[in-house]
């Protein structure tokens, strides 16, 4: 192992491949150790650009954990799993390579036969247990079917047919792609199901980006910073605030009459807007640049409640005690 390593230290790696070579022939046991070789060649054919001497090696390795039997470890299976995934990746090409042009009938059967073995590929990944491969064997899953939706609707249309037949033959042809679009969605959703066991890798964030295509209402949704929240503090603070006493009245006049509805609005005009009010002043007017909602839609009935109801939440603060000093409330997780 030395030896081999200080072969490709220095890149000779013509020789490093006859000692690792020697080592796995040498050394079948222990399956973790010979494994580990197995993968130091496989690396250097692969950097080396030998494809199909990196393809036999990565066969190797998936055939020597089959056979281990009681020997096969965590390592084992993360070795053999991601040299499955290459070789799967393999057949997926092959697959996608074959387009549906005339002779169509024969493409078409072509394509179904090639799937089927590339499912199987893959419906055999999860197997290792390697949250890794089984995120990319779902992502392949949902690619396959979304693949051949895409080919049906890209393929070559039939010659000789009039307006109305080939409006018909592209309903039949929308007709049979739409359930595998289908099924590619709910491949990528069950990847993303994944995070709730506390797998996130790559092909899960490839799978939220397929969903963000597909279905860009549900999951192409940016995140808008807001400052609503880090101000209800502010609000709560202007509402408790204790009202001044009321003037004392003079023996001999009237009372002062509750202040109309004008004259509390100008009041309200005069004070000092609390910090949180041009920010939310701001954001109305971000909303109310969205463009007219349909005809029967009215998005400003829909969204007052909601206002109305953020609102009172902060109004129902209890007000402090009079003469005691105001403490800022820690805030509460939303």
């Amino acid at each position: 192992m030395l030896a081999a390593e200080l072969h490709q230290q220095t890149g000779n790696n013509k020789q490093a491949l006859v000692v690792y070579r020697r080592f796995v022939g040498y050394f079948p046991l222990p399956v973790e150790v010979n494994l580990e070789m197995h993968n130091k060649i496989a690396e250097i054919l692969k950097a080396e650009n030998d494809q199909t001497s990196y393809l036999n090696e990565l066969k190797e390795i998936v055939g020597i954990d089959a056979a281990a039997g009681q020997a096969r470890t965590p390592r084992t299976r993360y070795l053999a799993g991601k040299a499955a995934l290459v070789l799967a990746e393999q057949t997926y090409e092959r697959f996608a390579e074959v387009r549906l042009v005339k002779p169509f009938e024969a493409n078409l059967r072509k394509k179904k036969e090639l799937m089927k073995a590339t499912t199987q590929s893959f419906n055999k990944l999860p197997e290792y247990e390697v949250g890794e491969v089984t995120a990319a064997a779902t992502f392949y899953l949902a690619e396959i079917y979304a693949h051949f939706s895409k080919s049906l609707t890209e393929s070559e249309r039939p010659d000789g047919l009039n307006a109305q037949e080939m409006q018909e033959y592209e309903l039949a042809i929308e007709e049979q792609a739409y359930p595998f679009e289908e099924k590619a969605i709910q491949f990528h959703e069950k990847n993303l199901e994944l995070i709730s066991i506390g797998i996130y890798n790559s092909w899960i964030d490839k799978s939220l980006g397929r969903l963000a295509k597909f279905v860009p209402a549900r999951y192409d949704k940016p995140e808008v910073p807001s400052e609503i929240v880090s101000s209800l503090e502010t609000y709560a603070f202007e509402i408790e605030r204790p009202a001044p006493p009321a003037a004392p009245v003079v023996k001999g006049e009237a009372p002062a009459a509750d202040p109309s509805p004008a004259a509390t609005v100008a009041t309200q005009s005069e004070m000092p807007m609390p910090e949180a009010v041009p920010q939310a002043t701001a954001t109305v007017a971000q909303a109310a640049a969205v463009p007219p909602a349909a005809q029967g839609e009215n998005p400003v009935e829909e969204a007052v409640p909601q206002a109305t109801a953020t609102v009172e939440k902060a109004a129902a603060v209890q007000p402090r005690a009079k003469g005691k000093k105001w403490k800022k409330r820690k805030k509460t997780k939303q």
